[in-house]
């Protein structure tokens, strides 16, 4: 049993909250999601400031830290059901995101965690911590080097700057076919198939990683620039069933149909677990003597 304000002031200094200010996305989508409803009478001032950070307060003592990318209606559930009072919850993202299946149905995009469910928190004092963009571009715990140390990159270089961090990693890889690399990918994430765009490639050896939403033309260009043959990312164009999710699917995929890069989806919430159970619940583990549990998804085409 550890105290939760200690756990907090650990996890703010290391991944730096405060340095990047308003977190560059959900200071946006968070009061996006909520905007008719009260949501800061359950989030904490902290969180409300930097969208990152401790979110839900619970109770002072902590027994078990849990992990998980989204706070699904499914992770939450099991985090409610699992844990016991003051237990605490790593997220990476405050709120869900449904970004779709490449071969089933289309996302809705961001959604609120439900009332019934924030009150159930609540009432069994847990807490939510949630940590965006500084785990996107941390030095040392970052959402790409995961996926890297799987594919054993060599030559690492970190590039992309978005708000005062570097959200993409570039290296060399032994070569690979398409085929090869896109069964190992699948291997990697447990996933059942990969989202594949642009040529097909019979040797890889130059891959970028951007884990997550890394469906930008400006990245897309950005990545091309530096020689690259493959494209490792979350979502390498929307599959969101709204005007502005399909206006970024044909702008992607106009680029990738005339690029000569091969582009491999893997899932956004796949993409980014592995920081999740690989590198913060052992450093959380690791500084506290204190038990831990990843929350993965069901289906990671979510």
């Amino acid at each position: 049993m550890i105290k939760r304000d200690d756990l907090v002031i650990f996890l703010n200094n290391y991944f730096s909250i405060e340095k990047y200010g308003p977190d560059p996305s959900m200071s946006r989508m968070v009061p996006m999601v909520y905007e008719n409803f009260e949501w800061n009478k359950y989030f904490t001032q902290y969180f409300s400031n930097y969208f990152n950070g401790l979110m839900i307060e619970g109770g002072e003592n902590v027994n078990t830290v849990f992990g998980s990318v989204f706070p699904t209606e499914e992770v939450l559930e099991n985090f409610i059901k699992d844990s016991k009072e003051g237990d605490f919850l790593f997220l990476h993202h405050p709120i869900d995101m449904e970004c779709g299946d490449p071969q089933g149905l289309s996302g809705r995009a961001f959604l609120p965690i439900k009332k019934d469910q924030l009150d159930k928190i609540i009432q069994k004092k847990l807490s939510i911590y949630s940590c965006h963009h500084p785990l996107d571009c941390h030095n040392e715990i970052n959402t790409n080097l995961p996926i890297a140390k799987k594919l054993n990159v060599k030559n690492k270089n970190y590039f992309i700057n978005v708000a005062g961090g570097f959200v993409g990693l570039l290296g060399d890889i032994d070569p690979i076919s398409k085929v090869d690399l896109e069964n190992k990918l699948k291997d990697i994430f447990d996933i059942p198939y990969i989202d594949f765009g642009g040529k097909i490639k019979d040797k890889i050896v130059k891959v970028a990683i951007i884990a997550g939403s890394g469906d930008k033309v400006d990245f897309f260009k950005e990545v091309e620039e530096n020689n690259v043959d493959a494209y490792i990312t979350g979502e390498i164009h929307s599959h969101i069933d709204n005007e502005r999710g399909k206006n970024k699917m044909k702008e992607a995929l106009e680029y990738i149909n005339n690029s000569d890069m091969s582009f491999f989806g893997v899932s956004h919430a796949a993409s980014e677990f592995l920081v999740i159970k690989n590198e913060v619940l052992p450093l959380i583990s690791n500084n506290f003597n204190i038990l831990i549990k990843d929350l993965p998804l069901t289906n990671w085409w979510h």
